[in-house]
Parts: structure tokens; sequence; C-alpha cells
């Protein structure tokens, strides 16, 4: 893969994850999050975070 393919799925995991982050945190409390919730959430692995 390229670099800049690269780049693009980094910048494409983040996006999601701080989208799924902010959702969660207002929907619920932010100490009762988990990794898994929010990556489930962002539909992403836990390998990927």
């Amino acid at each position: 893969m390229t670099q800049q393919g690269k780049n693009l799925r980094l910048r494409r995991t983040q996006m999601l994850l701080r989208e799924a982050l902010i959702e969660l945190i207002e929907e619920q409390n932010f100490k009762l999050l988990t990794i898994g919730v929010i990556t489930e959430r962002a539909i992403i692995s836990r390998a990927a975070f």
C-alpha cells in the first residue's frame, strides 16, 4: 500500500473513533466507556485501535 493510502486509512480510522467517542460521551457516563464499546460504535476492530 502506498504511503498516501496508509495515511487516508489512518485518518479515516481516527475520524470514526473521534465521532464514536463524542456520541458515546453524550449518551452515557464517560467512566463507563471501554475500548470495546468505542470500537464497536466506530465499526472498527480492536486491533485497528
